[in-house]
């Protein structure tokens, strides 16, 4: 004997099928999102890091190291009898 089923039982599996579905496809795009904001904040972490780190090299020149390390890279000077090569590129 086959037992029948009605018209709502069948209504609401159909109802929670496509709001199962559509949920997942929104979890799914929102997990790509973060994804790439994750790879982003992880390329932001690095640069600060190396930031930090360029920093801390520099706080621990002397005061005339840092000032010939500020003279050579943005001033340009060097000592006498240096040899100085310039990148063209």
């Amino acid at each position: 004997m086959k037992k029948k089923t009605g018209l709502f039982p069948k209504l609401l599996m159909a109802f929670l099928l496509v709001f199962s579905l559509i949920t997942i496809i929104s979890l799914q795009t929102r997990l790509s999102e973060l994804k790439e904001q994750k790879a982003e904040l992880e390329e932001q972490l690095e640069r600060y890091s190396e930031n930090v780190a360029k920093m801390r090299y520099e706080l621990s020149l002397t005061k005339e190291e840092y000032i010939e390390k500020y003279a050579r890279e943005v001033l340009g000077y060097h000592k006498n009898g240096e040899i100085v090569f310039k990148n063209n590129g």
